[in-house]
């Protein structure tokens, strides 16, 4: 039978599917090159098996002189035994076995089934070599790469083709979002190892004092340089530019931020390192203070399948749901918040009613594990950097405004909102270059683990927060009608609605008495019918005021307007009925006469054209005696009898 050709790819030595059109080639022989190919492979090893132990005579004293004696050698005792060799060369055996058969006919799937054994074979032997050639060459090889990593594979592949082109990377992100796992991961990928083998390096930035002594120190003993104390980067070029090398400088906000120690040249060694044609330089960091030339890649937060699995494989319950669903969308899908949470679950045997009450009452509370680990400790590590430090008093206050909101702050309205604030845009730029914020549709905002932590703890003791409303409720106080001056300027309500409804339900319920809430309230819903319509939690709260409270009944009457702007108008009437009642019981005509007129179109498209008729007659009998005594009839215009 006639099957298309699996051949091999590229540079890359990865095998993937072809159409027979591109590579000429039978199946058979297709997969008898990759065999061949395979067992020189292997050979090769033996050959390196057979050297390192002559290195490792050679040190021991025992040996001959290889030659060889640039870099000290280490000691092979991780070399590969020969029997992983013998395993790989009986798979090889297998594969060989079947490949006749296959070749004449075998189904797309069974040829895809014997390109994925080599292709798992080529990775083990991608494996051998590394160990083999590490333990000739010196230096320090990368931890291992996470046991459980899930998602992102797409973004692994990218990161994974920019490193085999030697392109320099910068991984940009929170703290917290997994940007070491990221790294790591790449560091063990199969391609990877098979390009750079033992020459790739791995340097935590945060494990020593930030200083230009410190960083080309730890440089020259990861890479195996040699040089003890190098002054400057020139002692090690010669060892840098003389074979490929991968270099991870993992938390690299540590000795990159501009305001720290020997800041600019660390700065500029770290430059000169993206420059190599030989080397790929990854940097992964919280802030962008990193050489320009490096490829920029913001980590994106895991998708729900990949923080499902994180969460139920520390948690130990594969079953599904839907209480994890949801605190993992309210963790933004923030992966050290999601490792952190289920490790509390896991330590602390809850159920997941349990996890969840205990969320909703502690929090960020709850991303605390036996062994100290805590998101606040990641966030605290960015407050305490030196750029932060250097914005002065008012960062804390303002990055607490951005959680606060549930948007964050709209970056148009920093003036009016923090007039007294001075180099209130610098800093707000600052906190995104930080990755304490982030921006999203012209806001500034922040992951919701963060949110959580940083908000005010206690609103009304928030100074900078009590001034930020009074802001906002001074921005409402405009009457809102078509027919004023200034009406479109009321638009700014459609993209702040959610942080000004947020500051009213938490302010209402602080203080029930406070009148300018209330009117800000009243403001807030007249905006909203004219420019956004839609309903509002703060609908039970109204409805909930006591009958005799100053504000309720004019709330109730702009709440019947929204379920109206809706077509809810069942809704819309039974509140215009509560508001008809309180408004005859405390005597306040012009809310009685309002509230009769609104009545009477609801009751027209209700199809009740009789009470509408009545009840517009009472209303413009009682607008015409309020203008004939000086009232305000005029803010609400004239009832008319509606005619059915």
């Amino acid at each position: 039978m006639t099957t298309p050709s699996y051949g091999t790819s590229g540079p890359s030595g990865r095998t993937g599917f072809q159409p027979a059109a591109e590579r000429p080639i039978t199946t058979e022989q297709s997969l008898s090159n990759e065999i061949r190919r395979l067992n020189r492979t292997v050979q090769t090893l033996h050959e390196e098996k057979i050297y390192a132990l002559l290195k490792e005579l050679e040190r021991s004293g025992l040996g001959v002189d290889s030659g060889d004696t640039a870099h000290e050698v280490q000691p092979t005792r991780n070399a590969p035994a020969p029997t992983a060799l013998e395993e790989i060369r009986g798979k090889l055996q297998g594969l060989s076995d079947r490949i006749e058969n296959v070749g004449r006919m075998g189904t797309n799937e069974e040829i895809k089934d014997l390109f994925a054994l080599i292709d798992g074979i080529r990775d083990t032997i991608a494996d051998c070599r590394s160990i083999t050639l590490a333990a000739s060459i010196p230096g320090e090889l990368p931890p291992p790469a996470p046991r459980d990593f899930f998602g992102r594979e797409e973004f692994i592949k990218k990161i994974v083709g920019l490193a085999e082109n030697l392109v320099p990377i910068a991984l940009v992100g929170a703290g917290g979002i997994g940007k070491t796992a990221i790294a790591l991961t790449v560091l063990h990928h199969g391609r990877i190892k098979e390009r750079f083998g033992g020459h790739r390096r791995f340097i935590r930035c945060d494990q020593f004092p930030a200083s230009s002594a410190n960083f080309l120190r730890q440089l020259s003993k990861i890479i195996g340089a040699g040089v003890e104390n190098p002054e400057d980067l020139a002692s090690l070029r010669s060892f840098l530019s003389c074979r490929e090398m991968l270099i991870v400088l993992d938390n690299a906000e540590s000795i990159l931020d501009p305001q720290g120690t020997d800041a600019r040249d660390i700065h500029k060694m770290v430059k000169e390192l993206s420059q190599f044609n030989n080397i790929c330089l990854c940097v992964t960091s919280r802030i962008s203070n990193f050489p320009p030339n490096c490829k920029r890649l913001e980590i994106p937060t895991l998708p729900m399948e990949a923080a499902c699995n994180i969460f139920y494989n520390i948690y130990g319950d594969g079953d599904r749901s839907e209480i994890i669903d949801d605190l993992l969308r309210r963790l933004d899908f923030h992966a050290l918040s999601i490792t952190l949470l289920a490790t509390a679950a896991s330590e602390n045997m809850w159920s997941f009613d349990r996890l969840a009450q205990e969320w909703g009452e502690q929090r960020t509370q709850v991303l605390r594990t036996d062994y100290d680990e805590s998101l606040a400790a990641t966030i605290e590590l960015s407050l305490t950097s030196p750029s932060f430090r250097k914005l002065g008093p008012n960062a804390r206050d303002l990055l607490g405004m951005v959680a606060f909101f549930p948007r964050g702050i709209d970056e148009k309205n920093l003036d009016w909102l923090f007039p007294t604030i001075p180099s209130r845009k610098i800093i707000f730029d600052k906190f995104c270059a930080l990755s304490l914020t982030y921006r999203s549709n012209g806001f500034v905002t922040m992951l919701a683990p963060v949110r959580d932590y940083l908000s005010p703890p206690d609103p009304k003791t928030s100074a900078l927060l009590c001034t930020t409303k009074d802001h906002y409720f001074t921005r409402l106080s405009v009457d809102v009608d078509p027919g004023l001056p200034g009406f479109d300027e009321s638009q700014w309500i459609k993209s702040e609605d959610e942080n000004v409804e947020h500051l009213l339900d938490i302010f209402t319920s602080i203080n029930m008495d406070a009148l300018d809430v209330w009117d800000a309230c009243y403001h807030f819903m007249e905006h909203l019918f004219w420019q956004k319509s839609r309903q509002t939690v703060l609908g039970s709260k109204i409805e909930g005021l006591p009958d005799d409270h100053p504000s309720k009944v004019k709330c109730l009457y702009e709440l019947s307007r929204l379920f109206g702007s809706v077509g809810n108008h069942v809704e819309r009437k039974r509140l215009l009925v509560h508001t008809l009642a309180l408004g005859r019981k405390q005597g306040d005509d012009i809310w009685v006469a309002r509230a009769l007129q609104s009545l009477s179109v609801v009751n027209r498209i209700l199809g009740l054209p009789r009470e509408g008729i009545q009840q517009a007659e009472e209303a413009f009998g009682m607008f015409k005696r309020l203008r004939e005594h000086g009232g305000t009839s005029n803010l609400f215009g004239e009832a008319r009898p509606v005619v059915a």
